[in-house]
């Protein structure tokens, strides 16, 4: 009976679950980073990105991973929410795309592996370049 509650619980809402779970050490910080992933990876839509990235955002959660042998794959994964909610926003057509790609962007050069970036800065640099028709900014961008 509790894994079914816990099931029903986690679906009503994943991001609280995943949070507690973290907190009371139930899942360790890889743990946790793949379910975001999972969760993430879930919808077609990215429909989950916008909350994964305020939850990764978090105080409590960020304080975790600032002193962990994750930290890295942690910007990697708010990169990535970073970078769903833009398509997210962009979907909806909301201005607010560009202020996530920029913040997509901060977070890849946090990750000091670069073989552990979910994308390359030149392909989000070359994503904002595109959404603002900035063609000195493409060409320079394909020229690296």
């Amino acid at each position: 009976m509790k894994d079914f509650m816990e099931e029903a619980e986690f679906i009503k809402n994943p991001h609280d679950v995943l949070r507690r779970d973290l907190l009371a050490g139930i899942d360790t910080p890889e743990v946790f980073l793949e379910k975001v992933r999972e969760l993430d990876q879930s919808s077609d839509d990215r429909g989950h990105s916008v909350l994964n990235l305020q939850m990764l955002e978090s105080p409590d959660i960020r304080a975790i991973f600032e002193r962990h042998d994750f930290r890295d794959e942690y910007y990697a994964e708010m990169a990535f929410a970073a970078f769903h909610s833009a398509q997210v926003m962009a979907a909806q057509g909301d201005v607010e795309m560009n202020s996530l790609l920029q913040k997509t962007l901060s977070y890849l050069r946090e990750i000091k592996d670069i073989t552990r970036r979910p994308l390359t800065i030149e392909y989000v640099e070359g994503t904002v370049a595109y959404l603002n028709n900035d063609i000195p900014l493409m060409r320079e961008i394909i020229g690296k």
